[in-house]
Parts: C-alpha cells; structure tokens; sequence
C-alpha cells in the first residue's frame, strides 16, 4: 500500500510540473495588425506566453516597446506588409507597452498585461 501511494504522489508531482523542473509550456497569443489598429489591445497573457503580431496591412508596420515619447528598448520588430510576423515571449509579470514606430494613429499603440 505504502508503494503504491508512494507512486501515485510522484505521478502526480511530474503531471503537476513539480517533478525536477521540467519546462512550461508556451502558449501563444495572437495579435492582428489590421487597418493600423493592433486587435485586440489591451492582450492578457501569462508569464512564459508568446505573442505573435501578424501584419494584415499592406503597409509595413513596428512592434516597437514603450511608449511613442520613451522606447525603451526591450523590442522593436518590423512587421513586413501583408503577413508579416513579429513574435516576442514575455516571462515576467508587469504591463507592457508597445507602439508601431512609423504610424502615430491612436490603433497604432498597444499593451500586455502579463500575470
């Protein structure tokens, strides 16, 4: 009796992700970049997700991180016209801001909120 529960415990440690720090799991997130407006803004992702921006637009667009007056540096991903793609992993927790550097209209900002 005392092998078995010893088994199941473990089973359930490694399905739980507590068995010797086995990896996460990324899950993806998809953001549109259509008719200069970033859909949908604001996204809510967990910490370890990866946000893709797909460009539909036949302009080039940016991903670019901050805000318009302070980039910050952290990113910034040119997204080639009509399909182009940008991905970024956020692994920690904290509001993100981003903007498309080339175009100033209010679409053209967004914001991740990782968890």
């Amino acid at each position: 009796m005392r092998a078995r529960l010893a088994s199941v415990l473990a089973a359930a440690a490694v399905t739980a992700g507590c068995g010797g720090g086995g990896d996460v799991a990324e899950e993806g997130v998809d953001v549109s970049v259509k008719t200069f407006m970033f859909e949908p803004d604001p996204i809510e992702v967990q910490a370890g997700d990866t946000v893709t921006w797909t460009n539909g637009d036949t302009a080039v667009h940016t991903v670019t991180s901050g805000e318009r007056e302070r980039p910050d540096g952290e990113f910034d991903e040119e997204l080639a016209e009509s399909g182009g793609t940008a991905e970024r992993t956020f692994r920690e927790a904290g509001t993100y801001a981003y903007f498309c550097s080339l175009h100033s209209g209010p679409g053209m900002e967004g914001t991740v909120v990782v968890r």
